[in-house]
């Protein structure tokens, strides 16, 4: 009885982390490095633009997405784009990758963990 009380427990409460932010997601990283090299490398405005558009594309289906891009040239911060949503600290995730920053809006993430510890 306890052996399988203990399996079952096993089995179960792993359950509940899926909801969480995923640990082996690298994609973030990956579109970050891919836009910072691409700036880098002298991509132009319009092509900047639609790599920010594609990003922002690929993550809208995800409970958690770009939330401001920020490339640093010459110790001037530009915004290269950003949400119109407001966005707490606590919530956000920034991913640096060379002069380029992108902070991830969690909140989403952060909401379905706290609703699964309240369970």
């Amino acid at each position: 009885l306890v052996s399988c009380l203990i399996i079952t427990l096993m089995i179960v409460l792993p359950i509940f982390e899926l909801m969480k932010y995923p640990e082996q997601d690298w994609a973030m990283q990956m579109w970050v490095a891919h836009l910072a090299d691409a700036i880098q490398d002298g991509a132009t405005t319009v092509e900047v633009d639609e790599m920010i558009h594609d990003f922002r594309t690929v993550f809208h289906e995800r409970d958690y997405h770009p939330h401001c891009v920020k490339w640093m040239d010459h110790a001037t911060q530009v915004c290269l784009w950003q949400s119109s949503t407001k966005l707490r600290p606590a919530d956000g995730l920034q991913v640096v990758s060379g002069n380029l920053t992108v902070v991830f809006d969690f909140t989403q993430v952060n909401r379905t963990e706290a609703i699964t510890n309240l369970a």
